[in-house]
């Protein structure tokens, strides 16, 4: 999540430079005080920007924010859900994993780490998928899983973006990659 604030400039060159620094985020045992610290300031410093979409207004999703407080404190979530997706891709289902592209918490980002820590190979390399003659967003095939992300979609995409969210949803029911062009 923080490389994702700082490439899109919600946190500082020193902040990032220090979070590198100072954390390991290979597993969780391994963050230390001194990460914990960076993290905290870091966090400090991105004032008030909504989580699950960084370019809306902050005062409107206030009482989602504090319904989300109490479900992000629940201590019984799992660390990653890599060994779950590793399971289905093994067992043949297809998967697809998609991120809207201004989403905070849920970061494209991460999500893209996340994939390269399967280490699956890439079937269809990343290219721009369209949707009403615009870029709806990038789509990328591995060996049995898929990744698309949407543009200009926060955490609740299809809120978002719905024509966009039915272009994706569409493309995984007839098991095809979202179009090239429309």
């Amino acid at each position: 999540m923080y490389d994702y604030y700082w490439t899109h400039a919600l946190i500082s060159d020193e902040h990032h430079k220090a979070i590198l620094s100072n954390c390991n985020f290979s597993s969780s045992a391994s963050v230390s005080a001194v990460c914990n610290s960076v993290l905290d300031q870091a966090d400090a410093a991105l004032g008030t920007v909504y989580y699950y979409d960084i370019y809306a207004p902050y005062a409107i999703h206030r009482q989602i924010l504090l319904r989300n407080t109490i479900f992000l404190n629940l201590d019984d979530r799992p660390d990653t859900i890599l060994p779950t997706i590793k399971e289905l891709m093994a067992g043949g289902v297809r998967v697809w994993i998609y991120s809207g592209d201004t989403d905070k918490r849920v970061p494209v980002t991460s999500t893209r780490y996340s994939l390269e820590k399967l280490g699956t190979p890439v079937k269809t390399p990343w290219y721009p998928w369209y949707n009403q003659g615009e870029v709806g967003g990038y789509a990328v095939e591995y060996q049995n899983v898929t990744f698309v992300s949407i543009r200009g979609a926060g955490h609740f995409v299809p809120s978002y973006q719905p024509q966009r969210a039915l272009a994706v949803f569409s493309s995984f029911l007839d098991g095809k990659l979202p179009p090239r062009r429309n």
